[in-house]
């Protein structure tokens, strides 16, 4: 989402560019869709599609960027844009529109099977909102718009990474479609630093598959071998991994937790970092 946000500033006084954007929160409280309605308008909603075509009328693009489209967008955006014959971008910030959790993740393990056509590990194992039902719901989804052309609609692809631009080839993109641009940052001038640092560092989302388990577990037992010997790993950021990882460290005081940091308190944090993780 801070990407998104930063999209905009880069290309000022190059490129002119307008937002369209559909909140989940829309679709909660007394005037949100029923639970079956909301089933059927992840697919294709009308309602979605119709501020589409009002955008474009008015803003009249020379291509869109699409980033998440689900589930209020739908994947009824990319016929539109197909159908009002705007050139269609998709930024892939994770492993849509083959699967449905969207990191191929499967709880306990990180598996290929959707890029070949089989959700059914993430399907098992919920790994969309942490619900068996609706990951097998959006999977049908998925399924069902590529059936339909999903794939053919999207002109070219944006990857973040090189290993992104090796699976979506793997996964059947032809590779002069997709593109490799990684997100950036402005670097302060005084990032740099001689000592060794005061700290390990991990900044980022607190999540399964993010391997944090792993990291807590070692970290603990390095503590037991080096005492008050053993460097600090510093844990920066939230998720829903929190709780457990806060519970796993809390005899071990060489992992402190400083939650959500951005400005300059993040900055402070990697200038005195000795390494990221």
């Amino acid at each position: 989402e801070a990407w998104v946000e930063r999209i905009p500033q880069l290309l000022r006084g190059r490129i002119e560019v307008d937002d369209l954007r559909f909140h989940s929160r829309d679709w909660t409280g007394s005037n949100a869709p029923s639970k079956f309605q909301q089933i059927k308008l992840m697919g294709d909603n009308p309602a979605a599609r119709k501020l589409l075509r009002d955008h474009v009328k008015r803003f009249t693009p020379d291509a869109i960027l699409f980033h998440n489209v689900i589930p209020i967008g739908s994947f009824g955006l990319f016929f539109e844009a197909k159908k009002l014959g705007v050139p269609s971008l998709q930024y892939i910030h994770n492993f849509r529109p083959f699967s449905p959790g969207g990191t191929l993740w499967t709880g306990k393990m990180a598996t290929d099977s959707a890029l070949h056509g089989n959700p059914w590990p993430e399907i098992i194992s919920g790994a969309w909102q942490g619900s068996r039902l609706k990951t097998a719901i959006l999977a049908w989804h998925l399924y069902q718009a590529r059936k339909k052309g999903l794939l053919d609609c999207i002109d070219h692809w944006i990857a973040i990474s090189e290993f992104m631009f090796k699976q979506f080839i793997r996964a059947g993109i032809p590779k002069s479609k997709i593109s490799v641009l990684r997100h950036c940052w402005n670097t302060p001038h005084s990032l740099s630093r001689t000592d060794e640092g005061l700290h390990y560092l991990y900044l980022g989302r607190l999540s399964h598959e993010k391997g944090l388990y792993s990291l807590v577990a070692a970290w603990k037992h390095l503590a037991s071998v080096l005492g008050d010997r053993c460097p600090k790993l510093v844990l920066a950021g939230d998720g829903p991994m929190e709780e457990l990882l806060r519970e796993t460290a809390k005899d071990t005081p060489q992992v402190p937790f400083v939650g959500f940091v951005e400005g300059d308190r993040k900055s402070t944090l990697i200038k005195q970092a000795r390494a990221l993780m």
